[in-house]
């Protein structure tokens, strides 16, 4: 499945620099109950993911990370030294952290998503089960894909500012292991009332709003199936911009009914924009997430790179 279509992929043999290629297949070490989903009696995930590599003739090495810098680190080697592709398991922050180690090369980014959301996987339409996911892997063509950046960090899906950053910051990791999503709706309650201003600067055209959320979005799905910025398209050198506004109950309402279905954007209370470079102030620092994972807080210069990462799905 392409980035920003549903149309179904045609599976076709693909051009590897060898007749057997070679994968990098990187995990997080601290990660426990995502990757239980993918146990199979005595059979630890990595093996079977191994296993059911093997069948379609890759070889796979595996590397466990105990930090992001570490993941970083082996994807950068992995790719110098000639891998068909570098395989993030785990979900969209892990994935995140594997495309940081090869922005500025070409080997492919793979995912085998193990996450709690896998919003970039059900996005590009990624089977969420090990055998399905490895083939979707195997049969992907390379395709190129842009990127987000805030201060140097990148990020694949979107970049939150406001009130689902604030509840990121704040989600117990101990809780989201036991809890999943409903780990972050425990946290949102507490700052359901968080309405900050902002100075929005878009390719030099500048805008105030009072907002609960602004999301600068490269792909359209947020999580579970809100398309929070549906026009975007992680291939045309943009990102989308969404602003929910500071409305009374009704307006509320309206945001939420809207983004249901994807169609907020034309609401009185959404403001949304297109733009190269987008520029974030606000009176005080607002809490700023990168794909689920904190990152500094505004001010935030967010800038789109095009065609920053190759990606096999």
């Amino acid at each position: 499945m392409s980035l920003d279509s549903t149309e179904e992929v045609r599976l076709q043999p693909l051009e590897y620099r060898t007749d057997r290629p070679r994968v990098l297949v990187l995990a997080n070490r601290q990660s426990g109950r995502c990757g239980a989903r993918w146990r199979k009696g005595k059979v630890s995930p990595l093996e079977r993911i191994r296993t059911c590599l093997a069948g379609w003739n890759v070889e796979c090495d595996v590397h466990q990370s105990a930090s992001p810098q570490e993941a970083i680190q082996a994807a950068r080697q992995a790719a110098g030294a000639g891998y068909d592709a570098v395989v993030a398991t785990g979900g969209d922050g892990t994935l995140r952290t594997v495309a940081q180690g090869l922005v500025g090369t070409r080997t492919p980014l793979g995912l085998l998503p193990m996450g709690t959301e896998n919003v970039l996987a059900r996005s590009v339409g990624i089977p969420l089960d090990l055998e399905g996911a490895c083939r979707h892997l195997v049969r992907s063509p390379v395709r190129q894909m842009d990127l987000g950046c805030v201060a140097g960090q990148h990020f694949l899906c979107f970049a939150g500012i406001g009130f689902d950053a604030q509840v990121v910051e704040e989600v117990d990791p101990q809780a989201k292991e036991a809890l999943g999503s409903m780990a972050y709706v425990a946290a949102a309650w507490k700052h359901r009332d968080l309405v900050p201003r902002a100075r929005l600067t878009v390719d030099g055209r500048t805008f105030e709003h009072e907002f609960w959320l602004i999301l600068v979005g490269n792909i359209p799905l947020y999580g579970g199936q809100l398309r929070l910025t549906p026009r975007a398209c992680p291939r045309d050198g943009l990102l989308d911009v969404c602003v929910f506004e500071k409305a009374d109950a009704l307006g509320t309402l309206r945001q939420w009914m809207g983004a249901a279905v994807g169609a907020h954007a034309e609401l009185p209370e959404v403001a949304y924009y297109l733009g190269r470079e987008i520029l974030i102030e606000t009176d005080s620092p607002v809490a700023v997430q990168l794909d689920g994972d904190p990152a500094p807080p505004t001010p935030a210069r967010i800038q789109v790179v095009p065609s920053g990462v190759d990606v096999r799905f």
